[in-house]
C-alpha cells in the first residue's frame, strides 16, 4: 500500500494525487526500482507518467469514462 514520501506531498502536485483505489496502489507500481548504467539499483522517481493510459491502457474504468 501507499506510504506517503518524506520529501513529495502527492496530495500537493496537480496530476499525482493518489485519492481513492490509487491510494492503495504499492509504490513500487509507479516506482520501479531499475538498474542504472553502472549496474546499480535505484528506484526511480521521474519521469513518471501522470496520464491514466499509462496504467490503464486497456481498462473498462477509462472507456466508461469517454
Amino acid at each position: 500500500a501507499f506510504v506517503p514520501a518524506s520529501r513529495f506531498d502527492h496530495s500537493r502536485v496537480k496530476g499525482f494525487q493518489l485519492d481513492g483505489a490509487h491510494a492503495r496502489v504499492a509504490c513500487a507500481k509507479c516506482h520501479p526500482t531499475v538498474k542504472t548504467s553502472e549496474g546499480k539499483r535505484m528506484v526511480l522517481y521521474r519521469p513518471v507518467s501522470a496520464r491514466c493510459e499509462s496504467c490503464h491502457a486497456d481498462s473498462d474504468t477509462l472507456k466508461s469514462r469517454k
